[in-house]
């Protein structure tokens, strides 16, 4: 079988999530080549995986978010003709922002037209997909977890060395945000609940490039204590362990939230992490532990957060293996692709 992936390895740096999907599929009877518009031209292939359709429509450029989205749906449209599948992982319900809402809403239309097939991270997930999107019941559909990053990433500093290359009290408690950071993320609110605690054995790290200078200024003015660290940069592969191994806990406080890869890292890690409650984290829950995932229902506040701070063991219970590991996972999609060709 051959595999058109959108994308397959070249995302491997901002999220390695394609890339250990994929990386050694041939070994299971699944050439993986990268998409392009001409390899996708070129029809030599079975199936393809689109991740994120909406990639083109996030351009800060109208015409090149017409052009490029618009090509994109005949390329799409044209696989489909000559017999292709078209698979499609539904990594969000709804784009995170929307430039043009015309185009936007003209896009979706045609695409769901198009695609054969739909794989979402989590039962629940592909219960809102059903409702938000009417799929038919007749369209094939499967549920695949989403793996943890082992093996991604270095993972070998401890937490005291972790702290003092950080400058943080050995004895603090310290409470993690990690990723892009972005207005629906709800970053405010935390620092406003921090703003409120006088203890300074509480320590907040706010780490990950900010969305724009002018949303890192606005964070800046709302810290009111010393005890709210703000790292603004990309962090390197090899330093992301430093953070997550310094944390007593994660915390990812989104006002809209359907999938999430940054709290599965932060579990690979070790490091627990308090989502706000959705009916997708409770299954995560089960299909992990209570101690890997958190949640909270709600607003998010400073007592939601220490009531949560209970040290990770040495090593947290991963409750169902097979589910999320990359093994299964890669097998489960095959099995997947098969259908569809059949």
């Amino acid at each position: 079988m051959k595999l058109l992936a959108f994308p397959a390895f070249k995302n491997k740096k901002s999220n390695p999530y394609n890339y250990m999907l994929y990386d050694g599929l041939d070994s299971i009877d699944c050439d993986v080549e990268e998409f392009s518009f001409k390899k996708a031209l070129m029809l030599n292939y079975d199936v393809l995986h689109v991740h994120w359709p909406e990639l083109f429509l996030n351009s800060n450029y109208f015409l090149k978010a017409l052009l490029y989205s618009t090509l994109f749906l005949i390329v799409l449209a044209i696989a489909k003709l000559a017999g292709k599948k078209v698979v499609w992982t539904i990594h969000n319900l709804t784009p995170h922002s929307v430039k043009y809402s015309k185009l936007n809403s003209i896009f979706w239309f045609f695409y769901l037209k198009i695609v054969d097939g739909v794989i979402s991270l989590s039962s629940a997930n592909e219960k809102k997909a059903i409702d938000k999107f009417g799929f038919k019941s007749c369209l094939p559909k499967a549920v695949i977890y989403h793996g943890l990053y082992d093996n991604a990433y270095q993972n070998e500093i401890s937490c005291e060395d972790a702290r003092e290359s950080l400058g943080l009290p050995i004895d603090s408690k310290v409470i993690l945000f990690f990723g892009q950071i972005k207005p629906y993320k709800n970053v405010e609110k935390l620092i406003s609940e921090f703003n409120k605690n006088n203890g300074n054995i509480y320590k907040l790290l706010i780490v990950g490039k900010f969305d724009t200078k002018e949303y890192f200024d606005e964070i800046n003015n709302l810290i009111e204590t010393d005890n709210i660290v703000v790292v603004n940069k990309f962090i390197p592969d090899e330093e992301i362990q430093i953070y997550y191994n310094a944390a007593d806990l994660c915390v990812l406080p989104f006002k809209n939230i359907f999938n999430s890869g940054s709290a599965l890292l932060s579990v690979t890690f070790n490091t627990s992490v308090l989502v706000p409650y959705t009916d997708n984290f409770k299954e995560y829950q089960e299909v992990l532990n209570e101690d890997c995932i958190k949640c909270y229902t709600g607003e998010i506040t400073f007592e939601k957060i220490s009531r949560s701070l209970v040290k990770s063991p040495d090593k947290l219970k991963i409750l169902n293996t097979n589910l999320c590991e990359w093994a299964q996972i890669k097998k489960r999609h095959v099995q997947f692709y098969n259908t569809l060709i059949k």
